[in-house]
């Protein structure tokens, strides 16, 4: 699978407040081995607030991580043409204007 962020991009994240991560949401984890991650939730152990994340691009997931360390939920990502756009939406077209 390709990633969902590549490079140059620009990633905007809301904090969680008090709606936990669902499943297949992309968020912001501070991984204490491997510093800030931007990987998908790929399962949740709800019982002990636990979740195991994966980036879109790699082969195996991540170490099990608690609510703690999930810093917050991408909403956005800004694209190197300087356009938002919510997660999850296609790509928008260009469009042009004939001169007048």
């Amino acid at each position: 699978m390709t990633p969902t962020v590549v490079h140059n991009e620009v990633v905007h994240v809301a904090p969680l407040h008090n709606r936990p991560p669902c499943l297949g949401e992309v968020v912001l984890v501070d991984s204490l081995r491997e510093g800030l991650l931007i990987h998908r939730i790929v399962e949740i152990n709800a019982a002990e607030m636990r979740y195991i994340t994966k980036g879109d691009a790699s082969a195996c997931a991540d170490k099990e991580v608690g609510r703690s360390e999930i810093l917050g939920r991408v909403i956005c990502v800004e694209r190197p043409v300087g356009v938002p756009r919510p997660l999850g939406e296609p790509p928008p077209t260009v469009k042009t204007r004939a001169a007048n």
